[in-house]
This record gives structure tokens, C-alpha cells and sequence, in this order.
């Protein structure tokens, strides 16, 4: 079974927690990376786009998603959606100013190829933006633990401590 497929079977419960449970943290995650993204060289572009709800609020114009029922959510918040996987990201190299993995790579089959995909798409200059949950810190015990319990999504989760982000 793929790392994906939860989202696609879930794809509206996913969406929701985001009203529901998770407003609060949502807006709080929103507001950290606004506050890194001030003069980050454009275009934008989310791997791992989910529903479109990060990229909706950051302004991000578009971006790469496996899940067909997450891809198709993001369309509609007006999010422009390439289907596939950020281990093959269909774009020329050195096009991107920024590159957005909001809580993604946790997720991916391969995070070491997702990085090296975005890297090469990114410009001399560009950033690559990675928000993570941190394995170490108590959100990540707590998700790592929800996932023990078999949690649709956090037992297919890759939870990285911070220096080990840093290794990839």
C-alpha cells in the first residue's frame, strides 16, 4: 500500500480537520510561514498540495498533489494542480523562486528524491520552504503515537527529528 493512498480514501475528512479540530493550529502554522515567506522570489510552488488550504492562504498559485480527490478540492479554492508525485515533478529545471513541503514530507515514498526534485527545479537563488512537524518534539510524540493506534494518515507517517531534516 502507498504512503498516499489514506488521502485518497479520506480526502474530505482530511479537508475538514482543518474547520474543525485543527482550525486553530492551521492559522498558527499559516502565520509562522507567512512571516518567512516576505520577499521570497517568485513563482511559488507546493509540493504536496493537499486539499489547496495552505496554498489557498499563502498565495501560492500552484502546485503538484498524487491524490486525485485532494487535487480536485485544491482546484477548486483556485489552486492550478499538476497530478502526480514529488518524487517526479514534471518541470524544467531552474524554474521555481520558491518551493513550498508544508507538513508533506512525512508522507512521501521517497523524501530524499523529493528534495533533490525540488532542488533542481528551484533557480540559483530560490528557497526551498519545508514545515515539518518535529518526531521530537510533543505534537510529533503525539501524532507518532496516533499512529501506533492506527490512525489513517500518522501510521503511514515518517516523523523527522530536526537534525535528521537537516542530514537530508
Amino acid at each position: 500500500m502507498k504512503r498516499r493512498d489514506p488521502f485518497e480514501k479520506y480526502a474530505e475528512r482530511y479537508d475538514v480537520w482543518f474547520e474543525g479540530p485543527g482550525k486553530e493550529i492551521f492559522e498558527l502554522e499559516v502565520q509562522a510561514i507567512r512571516k518567512l515567506t516576505t520577499d521570497l522570489p517568485q513563482p511559488w510552488f507546493e509540493i504536496g498540495v493537499g486539499s489547496g488550504r495552505f496554498a489557498e492562504k499563502l498565495d501560492i498559485p500552484w502546485g503538484i498533489e498524487p491524490s486525485t480527490k485532494l487535487a480536485d478540492m485544491a482546484r477548486s479554492r483556485g489552486i492550478k494542480i499538476i497530478e502526480g508525485k514529488g518524487e517526479d515533478i514534471p518541470l524544467p529545471d531552474n524554474l521555481l523562486g520558491t518551493a513550498f513541503l508544508i507538513v508533506t514530507l512525512c508522507f512521501v515514498d521517497d523524501p530524499e528524491k523529493v528534495i533533490a526534485e525540488a532542488a533542481r527545479t528551484l533557480k540559483d537563488k530560490g528557497f526551498l520552504v519545508i514545515g515539518i512537524v518535529p518526531a521530537e518534539f510533543p505534537w510529533g510524540r503525539y501524532y507518532q503515537e496516533q499512529g501506533r493506534k492506527g490512525h489513517p494518515f500518522y501510521s503511514r507517517a515518517r516523523f523527522f527529528k530536526c537534525r535528521d531534516l537537516i542530514t537530508l
